[in-house]
């Protein structure tokens, strides 16, 4: 992408965001430029009036006069200061923002793909980390001081001399193209750390995750992940000292530079006090004042051109940010069509493959839900059973072959119009550090308080809830809020259902509802499964085939084709998959459950071991 593609894309979003912060860019540079003038100026006024043999009291005026002047102009400056380092903060955490309500946009299947992940994981360390925007800002107003005051500049040398102007800028060329050089080694050291920076703090994130704290000890992980990340700062530290190695070159021979300016600014400048062989003799006062001007340009044109340079490494650092900006909204690719109360949900010959995936999940699934039914898709690990899912919610697209809503195509809905009429419990589902009411009700989906405490109810939840201090006003992330709630995951897994049903939506879909549960809290979720899909259309994905028996309809997936469709009775006939996978799990509990009675120990010689 173009350097002036990203710029004009971070430009509108700035605007979006906070239009206020180029006024204060333009003031503060206005006034940065006014002040450097100002400052070579000012020895120039005192000499000259000493010489004119000015009195006493027009001096002291003078004096008074300037530094009020100056340090009004310090006062202004400073007040513009602290305004833009405040605008820019909030701005960051704006752009911040602004980059995870984009991730919750853009389509699911990209957040799947490594290197859209890669756009996210260096958009946000460009952000937080690097802090790419204090140094983009910060090189704006660079810029525009250092242009306002090379215009002013220019024409003052100029008029003095010319051939003093092209010994200076010659000089401040050569300076110029020394740290053009040290940038460009710079981004190039950048790109090789960032993934290595990437890595490491995988790494040293993982390394403090409480959720990872067992495993570090049980196994005595500890010792493996301290040196792996040794080795990456070992690394980075290696790439760090090249790279200030050479700055500190460059850094010597700039200063030769300078130093050669500032000699040849001085020379000639002496000679126009003391002779009129090189021009038309100055005052001592003209005399401080160019040498002024002479250092000023050298050091603006430097700031100027370096300011260009830190524009330029921003928005390179900038670009995986404006890429991911570009990827289009999942709305993007919805209709405008909105949805009528549930009838059928149909798919038709419908294949997919993940991407970047080698092989077909789906190959010709075709099925057909009506409305009120409750359906369970049954099939061994990876039959396609969550993929389907997916498919329903829009988080993929099918490769070929179509899935329709009361017999038009899903992709014909308006998108959020679409999602609102589908409730569902995800295999990784995740509870927030929100109160449990913001939890299971955060849109404001259910029709009352007492609609809420119904379903907590039915859920199995309503007195632990109701024994907490804060009932439904407690919090959920200990680590956060000291109150909070300490919940099991069984329990957690109960919240999320509640949070499904409180949605009222017309279909309501639970991926591994129970995989928390116990078997005896299981057999409970599942006869209240009436009443809590009362009137609605339900699907149900479970390893456990006592699901099956409360459902209407099996849909039985094996190698991502759907080999059977038909009531848990019929399937029970014939030999197939779903009955093997009935009859074997049967046996299991059967055994469980005739053990816990007796309070014998499994033998493992048993036909009807557990593990059988």
């Amino acid at each position: 992408m173009k350097k002036r593609d990203i710029l004009l894309i971070f430009l509108r979003l700035t605007w979006r965001l906070q239009p206020a912060i180029f006024v204060w860019l333009l003031a503060g540079a206005v006034l940065a430029a006014g002040g450097s003038l100002l400052t070579a100026a000012i020895p120039k006024l005192l000499i000259d009036a000493v010489t004119r043999g000015e009195a006493l009291r027009y001096l002291l005026l003078l004096i008074l006069g300037l530094a009020v002047l100056k340090y009004a102009i310090h006062l202004i400056s400073r007040q513009i200061t602290i305004r833009q380092e405040r605008q820019r903060e909030i701005l960051t955490e704006q752009y911040v923002l602004a980059l995870a309500d984009k991730v919750t946009r853009i389509d699911y299947a990209h957040l799947e793909d490594p290197d859209v992940l890669d756009l996210r994981e260096r958009s946000h360390f460009a952000l937080t980390s690097y802090g790419v925007l204090m140094t983009l800002f910060e090189a704006a107003v660079n810029f525009l001081t250092g242009i306002l005051t090379l215009v002013a500049v220019t024409g003052f040398l100029l008029s003095f001399s010319p051939w003093l102007f092209l010994a200076i800028l010659i000089l401040a060329v050569c300076s110029l193209l020394l740290s053009r050089h040290g940038t460009l080694a710079m981004k190039k050291s950048m790109e090789k750390i960032l993934p290595v920076n990437r890595v490491y703090s995988y790494f040293v994130e993982n390394a403090t995750r409480p959720e990872h704290q067992k495993e570090f000890r049980i196994y005595d992980m500890s010792a493996l992940m301290v040196a792996r990340i040794k080795t990456l700062n070992r690394e980075t530290a290696r790439w760090l000292h090249q790279l200030n190695v050479l700055q500190g070159n460059l850094a010597s021979l700039q200063g030769v530079l300078q130093y050669l300016t500032r000699f040849i600014a001085l020379a000639y400048t002496a000679a126009r006090v003391l002779t009129r062989r090189f021009g038309p003799s100055i005052s001592i006062g003209d005399f401080t004042f160019y040498i002024g001007l002479s250092s000023q340009f050298t050091q603006s044109l430097s700031d100027t051109v370096e300011s260009v340079f830190m524009v330029n490494q921003a928005l390179g650092m900038l670009e995986p940010m404006a890429a991911l900006m570009q990827i289009p909204d999942s709305e993007a690719h919805g209709g405008a069509k909105q949805p009528e109360a549930f009838e059928s949900l149909e798919f038709r010959d419908v294949c997919f493959t993940y991407p970047r995936g080698s092989e077909r999940v789906l190959d010709q699934v075709s099925f057909r839900i009506n409305r009120g039914e409750r359906i369970s898709i049954v099939g061994l690990n990876n039959a396609g059973k969550t993929t389907i899912v997916k498919l329903i919610c829009r988080l993929f697209e099918p490769d070929s072959g179509e899935i329709l809503l009361n017999g038009h195509r899903i992709s014909d809905y308006n998108y959020q119009a679409y999602l609102a009429g589908l409730s569902a419990v995800f295999q990784d589902f995740r509870l927030f550090p929100f109160s449990i009411r913001e939890n299971i009700d955060p849109a404001g989906h259910a029709a009352s308080e007492q609609a809420i405490h119904s379903v907590l109810e039915q859920v199995g939840l309503r007195a632990e809830i109701d024994r907490l201090p804060q009932g439904m006003d407690t919090f959920m992330d200990k680590s956060l809020h000291s109150g909070a709630a300490d919940f099991s995951g069984g329990q957690r897994q109960k919240l999320a259902i509640a949070r499904a049903i409180c949605k009222n939506s017309d279909l309501l879909i639970l991926d591994e509802p129970t995989a928390a549960l116990d078997p005896l809290a299981e057999s409970e979720i599942f006869q209240q499964f009436a009443e809590l899909v009362s009137g609605k259309t339900a699907i149900f994905i479970s390893h456990r085939m006592s699901s099956s028996v409360f459902c209407d309809k099996i849909l039985l997936l094996q190698d991502g084709r759907v080999q059977a469709f038909d009531t848990h009775r019929s399937l029970m006939r014939r030999h197939n998959l779903y009955r093997t996978l009935f009859e074997t799990q049967a046996r299991h509990f059967r055994a469980v459950s005739d053990l816990a009675a007796t309070g014998r120990q499994p033998d493992p010689a048993d036909p009807h071991h557990p593990s059988t």
